[in-house]
């Protein structure tokens, strides 16, 4: 059964209407200093040992002409991170995720190209994990700022 949310969704992806598109979405991007934010080990879901999560607040100036889901949406397609987010605990062990706040709790959520995609879901996976999550590639693009998003160099520089 299709929810209200979905239904919109699909009318404003046949259509077009309020989305940016992937050519005016980059003009809606405010240049943001990165914040680096690491992660205490939980025991459960296991952190890249190297690379800390990259925070960007406000890095989306949104107006009332596009629907901000739609515009971060169009922003990762654009940087080559494909779409998706699921509402249970997860992680993955072989691949980058990233988050976009539209509002309130809409989360949009995004893969890059370039990676293969597992899903984690208990403790068993850990060990596993543990051995992949170093090996993952770095992203070519910033899901955000692109090929001059800072990702990679703060990556490069992370120990």
């Amino acid at each position: 059964m299709l929810i209200p949310e979905d239904l919109k969704e699909y009318a404003e992806r046949v259509t077009g209407l309020r989305r940016s598109g992937t050519g005016k979405a980059p003009k809606l991007v405010q240049v943001r200093k990165p914040h680096i934010v690491r992660f205490k080990d939980d025991g459960l879901v296991p952190n890249h040992p190297r690379w800390p999560l990259i925070l960007y607040r406000s890095g989306v100036r949104f107006d009332d002409r596009y629907d901000s889901a739609a515009v971060i949406e169009d922003l990762f397609e654009r940087n080559g991170w494909r779409e998706g987010i699921y509402d249970y605990v997860h992680y993955h062990s072989r691949i980058h995720e990233v988050l976009g706040i539209a509002r309130g709790f809409l989360v949009v959520g995004a893969y890059p190209p370039a990676g293969i995609y597992d899903e984690c879901t208990t403790v068993e996976d850990r060990p596993r994990a543990l051995k992949t999550i170093p090996k993952v590639p770095m992203p070519r693009k910033d899901p955000v700022y692109g090929a001059r998003g800072s990702l990679s160099e703060l990556w490069k520089k992370a120990k």
